[in-house]
């Protein structure tokens, strides 16, 4: 760093805890607001301290791969951060988003104006906008009107945000998400998710155990490996229909679409 760059007053850091806010030994996250560490010590070992990954980068084996884990962008303090290889540790944080999938939390995150834009991720603005990235843990994100956000490696995740928008990802535990009416994401990999919200959008999910869900007048597919058969077999809803809903997850079980829980 020059003597012109300045260390910026505050950071994001991505974390995740279980479907009840609480993380590692039970301590009890809030849903927004200040949270500190009550036993924090700045020594470069894990413990004593509050952890995540600085805005978003680092090793995704410190995330949660649980279907309904929670995903949280904290403020931090950077000059506060010490760095664990692959995750930092703080004393302190102020919770400012929590969402229920990687693919919000990191668009919250690398749509913030402090955002760095290391190499690893891509991100892109305005109508037709298109970001790419791959790699693990890599990340891709664009807004606008008829926008596209393709990634693929592990943990990869790509979200868009407009009418019309597309987002795709793959390989293992991929996540794609898209906002806007007509909207599609898909994601292709095991235990990959696709999310699309808004009207008429479509979210199509391929792998073993893969989840799906779309906002209203949406479709859903979902697929699952058959043993016996030696093939993929695959299930296909549409919103309204069927006792099908709205923003809700479902994977495929015996060539049906069924709640995943």
């Amino acid at each position: 760093m020059t003597n012109q760059e300045a260390v910026p007053a505050v950071a994001l850091v991505l974390r995740t805890c279980d479907k009840n806010m609480q993380g590692y030994g039970g301590f009890q996250w809030p849903t927004s607001g200040e949270v500190s560490a009550p036993d924090w010590k700045s020594k470069v070992v894990c413990g004593n301290g509050l952890h995540g990954l600085l805005w978003g980068n680092g090793s995704s084996a410190n995330l949660s791969r649980e279907r309904d884990a929670k995903w949280l962008v904290c403020e931090v303090d950077p000059t506060t951060c010490v760095d664990l290889d692959g995750k930092v540790k703080f004393p302190r944080c102020n919770v400012v988003a929590v969402y229920d999938n990687m693919a919000e939390a990191i668009t919250r995150i690398v749509f913030d104006p402090r955002y760095p834009h290391p190499n690893t991720e891509g991100i892109a603005s305005g109508t037709y906008g298109t970001a790419a990235s791959r790699g693990t843990s890599s990340s891709a994100s664009s807004s606008g009107d008829y926008s596209k956000a393709a990634s693929s490696g592990i943990s990869s995740s790509a979200a868009t945000i407009g009418e019309s928008s597309t987002a795709s990802s793959s390989g293992i535990s991929s996540t794609a998400s898209s906002s806007g009416n007509s909207s599609t994401a898909s994601s292709s990999g095991n235990s990959s998710t696709a999310s699309s919200s808004g009207a008429s959008g479509i979210a199509a999910a391929c792998g073993c155990e893969t989840w799906a869900r779309a906002g209203p007048l949406g479709c859903i597919f979902a697929t699952e490996w058959v043993a016996a058969e030696n093939r993929y077999r695959g299930a296909v809803g549409y919103i309204g229909e069927n006792g099908v809903k709205a923003d809700t997850w479902y994977r495929c079980v015996a060539g049906q679409l069924v709640e995943a829980k």
